[in-house]
């Protein structure tokens, strides 16, 4: 197993970024070999902004693990999923309290979707197993020991 090396910290005006996987302002996460994914843990200081370049043609979105945000004048409370459309970056706006969220960036998948709660399959059918996998106790496999 590979030593854990400590994870880049960016230090901005009113908010940190780590980053986790991908770059940011030339610092560098680790690089996974199978999806090209920028994932970035970001810390908001009250009232102050952050704002996220993208790239273009890449699925981008944000999920809110504490605090409330504002993006284009709506504000999102925390545990809110928030998916960006195109452009060259995304802006969020830290409410009273700090705001903590994770950004996530990647080329898109163009695979189906089956959501139900919190499992996500390519199909329903898979849904569905996955549901009686859990009911029955097999959905979560025992982890080879190290």
């Amino acid at each position: 197993m590979k030593s854990e090396k400590k994870r880049p910290l960016y230090k901005g005006n009113g908010f940190n970024i780590g980053v986790i996987s991908g770059s940011y302002e030339g610092l560098k996460g680790a690089e996974p070999h199978h999806i090209q994914a920028m994932i970035l843990d970001v810390v908001v200081e009250p009232e102050k902004s952050v704002k996220i370049p993208t790239v273009k043609g890449e699925t981008v979105f944000a999920f809110l693990i504490e605090g409330q945000g504002t993006v284009a004048g709506t504000l999102y409370q925390e545990k809110s999923a928030l998916l960006f459309s195109e452009g060259e970056y995304f802006e969020i706006t830290a409410d009273e309290k700090p705001l903590r969220f994770a950004a996530f960036s990647a080329p898109p998948l163009h695979e189906p979707i089956a959501w139900g709660g919190p499992i996500v399959m390519n199909t329903e059918d898979e849904l569905k197993q996955a549901f009686a996998d859990l009911e029955d106790g097999s959905f979560i496999k025992n982890r080879p020991q190290l």
